[in-house]
């Protein structure tokens, strides 16, 4: 009886992919340690979201639905989503999106301009954006 081989197939592209993510969180990881060295103002939090405050905004903090203008690029520079240049703010609940989404808002007073390191500040939360987010 002839043994059966298994299909290597599957354990190559897992393998291929593992390679990509791991090549990607580490130029995550140095996109941040960058931001932070060029970005004398930036502020890393305790969970690794990393931000800089472009225009202070005034009064209250968001509550649980918010209005915002958003930018997300890769680390170069390649916009992957932007409500800023459809012209058109997004509306939603903080509860309903990432957690860098959620800890970013929310430390910021309403009307701030902020540009913020989402995924790259903590590489193995695969948060997904660095949004410029001017939050109303």
């Amino acid at each position: 009886m002839l043994g059966v081989c298994p299909d290597p197939v599957p354990q190559l592209l897992t393998a291929r992919a593992m390679e990509g993510i791991q090549k990607e969180k580490s130029a995550g990881a140095d996109y941040a340690a960058s931001f932070l060295l060029r970005s004398t103002s930036a502020v890393q939090t305790a969970s690794g979201l990393i931000f800089n405050e472009r225009l202070a905004g005034v009064g209250e903090h968001p509550g649980p639905t918010v209005e915002v203008h958003y930018h997300g690029t890769l680390t170069d520079g390649t916009v992957f989503d932007s409500s800023t240049d459809r012209g058109e703010t997004v509306k939603f609940p903080l509860n309903g999106v990432i957690k860098g989404w959620q800890e970013g808002v929310q430390v910021h007073s309403l009307h701030t301009t902020t540009v913020t390191d989402n995924t790259l500040s903590n590489p193995d939360s695969n948060l997904g954006m660095n949004p410029h987010c001017p939050c109303r």
